[in-house]
């Protein structure tokens, strides 16, 4: 006998679980993505800042724990809480200000990791980390996705 496939509204079955089928090998936070504009700076992200002009040198600032950067020659900047579009003018009309003959160009490193808490109706409720970039898939994902019921 050949096996007769079903038809209709009971041949259909629920689209998407196969995405969580497979456990991912790591979870390992997204460095090489653009950062959006509208992308809100916090404490543990990091900015490179590359000055030129009448002074040639890279930059690697982490946010602190106060907010701010410390950035040599110009004191604390406070970013915590800003869009990075925001971040990026200021730094820049900062240092084109205040060191003279010096050019700056900001751009995101590493941004920060974020502790969630997943719970519902997914397949393993509990805490994890994510990428400050993370979205709600991404979430998901990290739990195992969402359970059939």
């Amino acid at each position: 006998m050949l096996p007769v496939n079903k038809v209709g509204s009971s041949g259909l079955k629920p689209f998407g679980y196969e995405l969580f089928k497979s456990a991912p090998s790591t979870f390992a936070p997204v460095t090489d993505v653009p950062v959006p504009a509208d992308y809100v700076v916090g404490v543990g992200d990091q900015l490179t800042v590359q000055l030129y002009g009448s002074q040639n040198r890279s930059l690697r600032l982490t946010v602190g724990a106060d907010g701010a950067l410390a950035f040599p020659e110009l004191g604390p900047v406070r970013v915590s809480g800003k869009r990075f579009d925001e971040v990026r003018d200021e730094i820049e009309s900062r240092v084109a200000r205040q060191m003279i003959g010096v050019q700056a160009s900001v751009g995101m490193g590493d941004t920060r990791s974020i502790r969630i808490f997943v719970l519902g109706e997914v397949d393993t409720p509990g805490s994890y980390t994510i990428s400050g970039l993370g979205t709600v898939t991404s979430a998901l994902y990290a739990a195992g996705g969402i359970k059939p019921t």
